[in-house]
């Protein structure tokens, strides 16, 4: 289902839709004020800047280039969107020019000590645990050699057994020897 919804600012006497849209354009989109160059005047950056500084600066912390930048990147953007995009905070390319309010050197210095500490603990359990490992390894490994070593011995003995025992190839002495045998009926069981 389609729905179409015109609006008339001043009436039905719009001329054209282009005119439309470069109203709407002009009143929504655009900034409200341009350099010569078409980009955002300073007035529109230094207001985007406020918006972000009276927002952010209970949380961040970083140098006046840095605000402005942020703001230079929000006014490129259609004024629609502005307000979202300083709610949802510093865009990625911007985040380390700002640190977080009551973030000091001592306490970056602190917290990449404690990191490290952390690391070379974990670092040193898997280490325990890999030694532990190879202790096991090394066992099994000996286990392994004294199987193989009791195997070699046997099959040696299974050799020498089976070369003593000789298999005749003429099976026609062993048919007539059997033949001898006389049949018996069993009458004990």
């Amino acid at each position: 289902m389609v729905v179409m919804v015109s609006l008339f600012k001043y009436g039905d006497q719009v001329s054209t839709n282009l005119q439309l849209a470069a109203e709407f354009r002009s009143q929504c989109l655009d900034p409200v004020a341009i350099d010569r160059a078409g980009a955002a005047a300073e007035g529109v950056i230094a207001s985007i800047m406020a918006s972000i500084k009276s927002r952010w600066t209970h949380v961040l912390q970083g140098q006046e280039i840095s605000w402005r930048r942020w703001a230079t990147v929000i006014a490129k953007l259609n004024r629609n969107v502005h307000e979202a995009e300083i709610a949802r905070g510093p865009p990625a390319s911007l985040v380390g020019h700002f640190n977080l309010v009551g973030d000091s050197t001592q306490d970056q210095v602190v917290r990449v000590q404690r990191n490290v500490q952390m690391t070379k603990s974990i670092i040193r359990a898997v280490r325990q645990k890999v030694d532990a490992l190879q202790m096991n390894f090394d066992v099994v490994q000996t286990d392994l050699a004294s199987i193989k070593d009791i195997l070699q011995s046997h099959l040696d003995v299974a050799e020498g057994l089976g070369d003593d025992v000789a298999i005749a190839t003429d099976t026609s002495e062993l048919v007539i020897a059997l033949s001898r045998i006389p049949n018996v009926p069993n009458s004990d069981h």
